[in-house]
């Protein structure tokens, strides 16, 4: 939790900083690059999900299927 919470204010004044540094015109640009690459990631992060499920999913039926064979030639 703390940090999460000095990862907010680290990015709060980096982009305190930004903002002051750059003309309005550099300001929208980043703004636009910055919420691609924001998408972008949640795009990723979404597929990983999914992923993840699907291995799980693959790893449970194989699970199953051992479990299956085992008890047959028993």
């Amino acid at each position: 939790m703390k940090g999460l919470i000095l990862g907010m204010i680290a990015g709060a004044a980096a982009m305190y900083v930004c903002t002051k540094k750059m003309k309005q015109e550099d300001y929208d640009k980043w703004c636009d690059k910055a919420s691609d690459l924001w998408e972008k990631g949640k795009e990723k992060v979404k597929d990983t999900i999914d992923m993840g499920k699907n291995k799980a999913e693959y790893m449970g039926d194989r699970a199953e299927d051992y479990l299956d064979k085992a008890n047959t030639n028993s």
